[in-house]
């Protein structure tokens, strides 16, 4: 038995999501937030430290794999 499918005229707005409390993300600006480790070496480093290479890859070993760290914490998320 599946859930019941909304009728047309039941459907959601946009108006009615964001004043629900939904945050709508913007980009982050400040590349210093922007945090990178290192797949090898295991060295953090910023999207500022690695801004004028040509490729991205670590800093400290030239590793080609990183990864975006997780922001210390936990991320509390509402369910719909």
């Amino acid at each position: 038995m599946g859930f019941p499918l909304k009728r047309e005229e039941e459907k959601v707005s946009i108006e009615e999501i964001d004043a629900e409390g939904i945050m709508e993300f913007e980009p982050i600006q400040d590349k210093a937030l922007i945090r990178y480790k290192c797949g090898k070496c295991g060295s953090e480093f910023t999207a500022a430290d690695i801004e004028f290479m040509p490729t991205l890859k670590c800093p400290y070993c030239g590793y080609r794999v990183v990864y975006k760290a997780r922001a210390p914490g936990r991320k509390l998320v509402r369910a719909i």
